[in-house]
């Protein structure tokens, strides 16, 4: 069954739909866009069905992330050249979200990451040109920000792009398996920078640059027995940087050191197209044995209309990847796509084909069919899906490969 949620043409709101998975699956979904409204979304592996809606999100949630199992917390990029905002949430147990708290933030917060130790939540301004660390409570309350970092470029352009880094971009953080560090990738000074996280606050530590032109948007760490590594997807070159992390000092401070650079598309580079090609999302499997990478508008696989595709990679021991195939992502502009805990099932937020597609994975090879499971059609633009998974699943996935 298909539905239609609750939304017209002309909305200029944004929505966070929250859809819930079968007990059997253990989990949940919330999924942003750029439409409206927070929906509850029921699915049960096949079917769709709506519980609930909420207003308290707009104009643009683009990131969610989930604290304990508890607490969603969603960035607001704010309306065009306004402030951005950052609202917390309690999460019923059967998916409703009841707002706690909001606080305003710099222009285009564009995705936010949860400390460690779950005592402040860090948010990046695409626009604003900066972070900012807002503390968090126990109960889900969000404080005014406590420190704010602004950034500029100390060349004009950054890169090889002038009309993506003109100015410094922020587009994500990720702390790193330690707890004692955290990376915010700045698409548009192309830069890594690293900060030092010691007793609920961040210091500036150091800067790793990439090559020039990458674009960094997002990452994500790894560890295995060789090492530990950080995997980045330069959003511009189309590409995936694997940087492996060492630790000096007694651990007080990290390198990172390049040692892999691929195509976001595989055996091929990316294809000429205009608007160019860029690559987004970059996920590993609960068993730390594959990464994906999606690649928005590249229509490179079949289809009515063709689709955009995930490329799948297998992880050798060493940090570095082994390409697999470029796998359907459903439709059109996967800007992001999640894995469920249990490692069997991928959905993928197609803002473009206004659909979040649903796969069945196959946990031995990593890949999955052509076709979906199912489709959820969504209003305008979805940007953002997450499963939630509560704390045996949180354990389970630390103890795999550390």
């Amino acid at each position: 069954m298909r539905l239609n949620p609750c939304w017209t043409a002309t909305s200029t709101l944004s929505v966070i739909y929250v859809l819930y998975i079968s007990p059997t699956l253990g989990a949940k979904l919330f999924v942003g866009t750029n439409a409206g409204v927070i929906s509850t979304i029921n699915f049960d592996g096949y079917n769709t069905r709506q519980i609930s809606v909420d207003t308290n999100a707009a104009p643009l949630p683009s990131w969610q992330t989930i604290v304990n199992s508890t607490f969603l917390i969603s960035t607001n990029e704010g309306p065009k050249n306004g402030d951005g905002s950052i609202v917390s949430y309690k999460i019923e147990s059967d998916g409703r979200l009841s707002k706690i708290s909001k606080q305003t933030g710099l222009t285009g917060l564009i995705h936010a990451a949860v400390s460690p130790n779950h005592d402040f939540i860090v948010a990046a301004a695409y626009y604003g040109h900066g972070v900012a660390v807002y503390p968090l409570s126990s109960t889900g309350g969000l404080s005014p920000a406590s420190q704010t970092f602004k950034y500029t470029l100390y060349r004009h352009p950054a890169g090889a792009f002038r009309m993506r880094q003109e100015d410094t971009h922020p587009h994500q953080i990720a702390f790193d398996p330690s707890g004692k560090f955290m990376l915010v990738n700045d698409l548009g000074a192309d830069v890594i920078r690293i900060y030092a996280v010691r007793a609920g606050k961040v210091t500036e530590f150091a800067q790793a640059p990439v090559p020039t032109g990458f674009g960094p948007r997002h990452g994500v760490f790894i560890t295995t027995s060789h090492g530990r590594y950080y995997y980045v997807v330069g959003e511009l070159a189309n590409h995936i940087a694997v940087y492996q992390v060492t630790y000096t000092a007694g651990g007080a401070e990290m390198n990172l050191m390049m040692v892999q650079r691929v195509s976001s598309c595989g055996d091929r580079p990316a294809p000429l197209k205009i608007p160019e090609v860029t690559a987004s999302g970059i996920e590993i499997s609960p068993d730390k044995h594959f990464l994906y990478v999606s690649n928005r508008g590249d229509a490179s696989l079949p289809g009515t209309p063709p689709s955009d595709s995930i490329s799948a990679w297998k992880i050798n021991q060493n940090g570095t990847l082994k390409f697999l195939k470029l796998l359907h992502a459903g439709g059109s502009t996967p800007r992001h796509f999640s894995i469920d805990p249990s490692g069997k099932y991928v959905a993928v937020a197609l803002q473009g084909s206004n659909l979040v597609s649903f796969y069945r994975r196959d946990t031995y090879t990593g890949l999955w069919p052509d076709r979906p499971v199912a489709s959820w059609h969504s209003p305008p633009g979805p940007t953002c899906v997450q499963w939630l998974y509560d704390d045996r699943d949180n354990l389970r996935r630390q103890r795999i490969r550390t």
